[in-house]
């Protein structure tokens, strides 16, 4: 089997290596921070990833420690919803799991010990070459400096990706020019807190909020402060954490440049509309394990370049349509396009679109 060097280890990287030990493979994974972050960051795990992660026992762990989410409201005028019911996916895993990041990674982490292997933390990549059979990467730990050779090598160091510069590949694609802002509450309000819910609550502003914990959302908003997006009555009893953040939509050239992939962040970003982003860096390193266990790993760019593109494209489809400015667009939207998303075969390709499936 192969030796296999993981640059990375949030959920892409821990994934990648997983599934590699799991398939026999000889596995390095390097992380240039000292600890895990203990922010949320991404919470939604779709059906497709807990399929995935079945073989490596990970999905029980993380089914056990989320909420699933099962409805999806979203509110485009004060009397009017669609409300898109996740029940009827043709899955054991007919829901959205709602896990913070960090729990996903601590997950991921542990059950990678289990299986013989450790972070190798503080350590980051300097450089790389490749012949027609090899990778020699330069890695650094605490200044010092030394030379591995492996037999291919995995980016999933994120949206500012080392391996994706040192392979000269460009991130092409726009960044959009709102400020986002997320933030993780105590509260009580209204609405069922088992559910998911969106806002339209003026032309262009969206918003999402979903549970995360007891009485713990998550709360996003293409607006300043995200807690302007909620609806009244409500009560905030403590603010966790909040950050501001800008939107890109990317998709690098090429996924791989010989013996090298690129996965997750490192290959594609996009908006957080459908939540796929985690899930879908979690699926190109499946893919990517089982042709590295099966043959065909050439076939990689060709297999997850359309997928990753086709991704994007469609987030960014669904972000235009919730942002609508103009009136008569919004008139249209709201009286034609929402209405029909209610209709059962409209709303089931849709989910299945958004979930993996």
């Amino acid at each position: 089997m192969a030796k296999v060097l993981v640059v990375g280890a949030g959920p892409v990287g821990l994934t990648c290596a997983i599934e590699l030990v799991r398939q026999k493979h000889d596995v390095i994974i390097i992380e240039q921070n000292a600890t895990r972050e203990h922010i949320s960051k991404a919470i939604g795990i779709n059906a497709k990833t807990l399929q995935l992660l079945e073989a490596s026992d990970v999905s029980p762990r993380l089914v056990a420690a989320g909420i699933p989410i099962q409805k999806v409201h979203l509110h485009y005028s004060p009397q009017k919803e669609i409300c898109i019911n996740l029940k009827k996916l043709p899955s054991r895993y007919n829901f959205m799991l709602s896990l913070p990041q960090d729990k996903t990674e601590e997950i991921l982490e542990h059950r990678l010990n289990e299986l013989g292997i450790k972070v190798q933390r503080e350590t980051q990549l300097k450089q790389l070459h490749q012949s027609n059979d090899k990778v020699t990467a330069t890695i650094e730990t605490v200044g010092k400096t030394q030379e591995i050779t492996v037999d291919f090598l995995v980016g999933a160091d994120g949206a500012h990706s080392i391996v994706r510069k040192q392979l000269g590949q460009e991130f092409v694609g726009v960044t959009y020019p709102e400020r986002w802002n997320l933030a993780d509450v105590r509260m009580d309000w209204k609405y069922d807190a088992k559910d998911g819910h969106g806002f339209i609550t003026a032309p262009g502003l969206i918003g999402v909020v979903l549970p995360i914990g007891p009485d713990r959302y998550r709360l996003v908003a293409n607006h300043p402060n995200a807690l302007d997006i909620l609806p009244k009555p409500y009560n905030i009893h403590e603010i966790i954490w909040q950050s501001d953040f800008s939107i890109n939509c990317r998709v690098v050239k090429n996924y791989q440049v010989g013996r090298v992939f690129l996965a997750g962040d490192a290959a594609h970003i996009h908006t957080p509309v459908g939540g796929r982003g985690m899930n879908l860096g979690m699926e190109d390193v499946c893919v990517l394990a089982r042709l590295l266990t099966e043959g065909g790993w050439e076939n990689y760019n060709k297999l997850r370049h359309p997928i990753g593109k086709k991704v994007v494209h469609m987030t960014s489809q669904f972000y235009n349509v919730f942002a609508l400015k103009n009136p008569l667009a919004i008139k249209l939207r709201n009286c034609i396009l929402f209405p029909l998303m209610r209709l059962p075969f409209v709303q089931k390709k849709q989910v299945k679109e958004i979930v993996g499936l």
